[in-house]
């Protein structure tokens, strides 16, 4: 009982006090998606569809430039997504993962911790102002549009999750210029192109316009770097820019 209340109290209390701001954050998250957590309830909406295992097993072969599981056949306009779609949703499916626990565990979970916590560190950074990165965060968590997009397109509500890590992300590269916050952008950036092509087009104009803004006066110390960073954006996409 000392133990207890000499060392483990004092120990949580701490850890409460640091961290309180995530901590309340994915309590919210977890409350307002409740059956996102849940791992047997099944969810479907508009043109999300449940998918039987024996399909996913074999979305590894056939998430190629024709889909021949849809209608009657169609040309496949996500060929970026193969990386999630094909392959790591063929191996859920092939460890004995139902679809609703494999869409649970790469999209939903993410989206209702992610849409509160990766505006909280961008504005944390931002202003260094807990409360007002907790106050905001709960806005952009709850702004109409992504609750909408929850309940009609989850790869466009990932990608809109996300934005505001990468912009953070971003800001650190063109401030500091360190190779491995360029890597780190890299990849959350290739993350977005593999989830929502489309999203990674508005991503890529708003990251544009925010360097145009505060560092267009210096863009020939980038120049070396944005080329680096495209080339290797080509190289990591490669697999669907060069379909074989």
């Amino acid at each position: 009982m000392s133990f207890l209340i000499n060392y483990l109290l004092p120990m949580i209390g701490r850890f409460f006090r640091k961290n309180w701001p995530i901590i309340v954050l994915i309590c919210v998250a977890i409350i307002t998606h409740l059956q996102w957590f849940n791992p047997s309830s099944v969810l479907t909406s508009g043109d999300w569809q449940f998918r039987h295992p024996e399909l996913l097993r074999g979305f590894q072969g056939n998430w190629s430039t024709w889909l021949s599981h849809e209608d009657a056949g169609q040309a496949n306009v996500q060929l970026s997504a193969f990386p999630v779609r094909g392959f790591l949703w063929n191996q859920l499916a092939n460890l004995g993962f139902n679809y609703d626990l494999i869409v649970k565990l790469t999209l939903l979970i993410f989206i209702a911790i992610g849409g509160f916590l990766s505006p909280y560190y961008l504005i944390l950074r931002s202003f260094n102002d807990r409360l007002i990165a907790v106050v905001s965060s709960m806005i952009y968590g709850s702004c109409i549009y992504f609750l909408i997009i929850q309940t009609r397109h989850l790869f466009i509500a990932f990608a809109f999750a996300m934005a505001p890590l990468i912009l953070e992300q971003f800001k650190r590269v063109i401030f500091s210029k360190s190779f491995a916050d360029w890597v780190k952008f890299l990849l959350l950036f290739t993350i977005i192109i593999i989830y929502e092509i489309r999203m990674a087009y508005i991503m890529s104009f708003a990251l544009i316009l925010y360097f145009s803004v505060y560092r267009y006066t210096r863009i020939r110390m980038f120049v070396r770097s944005i080329v680096k960073t495209l080339l290797i954006i080509i190289i990591l996409n490669s697999f669907w820019l060069i379909p074989i």
